[in-house]
């Protein structure tokens, strides 16, 4: 099974496939695919709400970590 953890996410995909995209060296109409099927492509795709942890703490925090790990094991 494929995991995909994004923590501290942006409101939007869109940043995050533009992004994977480049780094892959994706083409236009794979970058179109992928935005069309990206979120049938996890239907088991799970948030993780998290409060007052900011972009720093959050990767400290033993219950994001847990709950990271839990999925991922």
């Amino acid at each position: 099974m494929d995991h995909f953890v994004s923590i501290s996410a942006p409101t939007t995909m869109d940043f995050i496939i533009n992004r994977f995209c480049s780094i892959v060296g994706a083409s236009e109409k794979t970058k179109k695919r992928i935005d069309e099927e990206f979120s049938s492509a996890w239907p088991s795709a799970r948030l993780l709400d998290t409060n007052r942890l900011g972009h720093s703490r959050i990767l400290q925090d033993e219950g994001v970590i847990q709950a990271i790990a839990s999925e991922i094991l």
